[in-house]
C-alpha cells in the first residue's frame, strides 16, 4: 500500500525533511551574513589603510619639499658667498647643476598644479566624474618620485661640488 500524506509516517519524515532543510537554510544564511561582515570589515580596514598610506605618502612629501627648499636656500648662500673664489668651471658647472635642479622640482610643482586644477575645474563643470580627477591627480603624482630623484641628483652635485670645494679651499687656506 502506498503511502499517503495523511500518513502519519510520511508527515513526520516529511516534517522532519522541512525542518532540517530549515535547519540548512539558517545555516547557509548565517554563513553568507558572516562572509559579508567579513568582507565589509575587509574592505573598511583596507580603506582606513590606504587612507594612512596616502596620508603619509603626502606628509613624506611635504617633508621632502620644505627639506628641499632649505637645501637650495642653503646652497645659495654659500655658492653667492664662495663663487668668485671658485674656478669658473666648477662655479659654473655648480650653478648649472643647482639651475637644472630647480627647473625639474619647481617646474614640475606648477604642472601638478596646473593638472590638478584643470581635473577639478572640469569635475565641477560635469565634464567629468570625482573617479576621472582623481586618477588624473594620481598619474601625475606618480612621476612625482621621478622628479623628486632628478631635482635631488642635480641638487647634490652642484651643492656637494661647491661645498667640497669650500672645506678644501678653508682647509688649504688654515694650513697655510
Amino acid at each position: 500500500m502506498m503511502p499517503t500524506n495523511d500518513d502519519p509516517k510520511t508527515a513526520n519524515r516529511s516534517a522532519r525533511n522541512q525542518s532540517k532543510r530549515n535547519a540548512e537554510q539558517r545555516k547557509s544564511d548565517h554563513n553568507r551574513e558572516q562572509a559579508r561582515q567579513r568582507r565589509h570589515t575587509e574592505m573598511a580596514r583596507a580603506a582606513t589603510l590606504t587612507q594612512q598610506a596616502d596620508r603619509a605618502s603626502e606628509d613624506n612629501k611635504h617633508y621632502a619639499q620644505l627639506v628641499t627648499a632649505v637645501g637650495y636656500g642653503g646652497f645659495f648662500t654659500l655658492w653667492v658667498y664662495a663663487k668668485d673664489g671658485m674656478p669658473p668651471a666648477l662655479a659654473a658647472g655648480a650653478g648649472a647643476c643647482i639651475a637644472a635642479s630647480i627647473v625639474f622640482f619647481i617646474g614640475f610643482e606648477l604642472y601638478k598644479a596646473f593638472v590638478v586644477g584643470l581635473a577639478y575645474q572640469r569635475y565641477r563643470k560635469g565634464k567629468s566624474n570625482l573617479l576621472d580627477a582623481q586618477m588624473e591627480i594620481d598619474a601625475i603624482n606618480d612621476h612625482w618620485l621621478w622628479t623628486f630623484s632628478l631635482a635631488t641628483i642635480f641638487g647634490l652635485a652642484g651643492g656637494l661640488s661647491t661645498l667640497g670645494w669650500y672645506v678644501i679651499n678653508s682647509v688649504l687656506l688654515a694650513a697655510a
